[in-house]
């Protein structure tokens, strides 16, 4: 049975797989909207900080649009690596 690293991230406890390294919750996927919530940030300062425009971003958010493959690069690096490209999918 594969070990698990587990840790806590502003109340919500993370497993660290050790095959890939990228932090899930609770074997679930973290969205882009519940990385804002959890975050306090909004969709306006995160488009400042990761470079993709607001509109674009509330059409991820709130209309269950799925970003081309560069955009979810740029998504999981702005995010800390915490909405992953497979969150898009799943």
């Amino acid at each position: 049975m594969a070990c698990f690293t587990q840790y806590s991230l502003k109340g919500r406890w993370l497993l660290l797989h050790p095959c890939s390294h990228l932090p899930t919750i609770k074997g679930q996927y973290m969205k882009l909207k519940e990385y804002l919530r959890d975050n306090s940030i909004s969709v306006a300062k995160f488009s400042k900080k990761s470079g993709i425009n607001a509109s674009t971003l509330s059409g991820y958010i709130y209309h269950h649009k799925t970003p081309v493959p560069s955009k979810m690069r740029m998504i999981y690096k702005h995010t800390d690596k915490l909405v992953r490209p497979d969150d898009w999918i799943l």
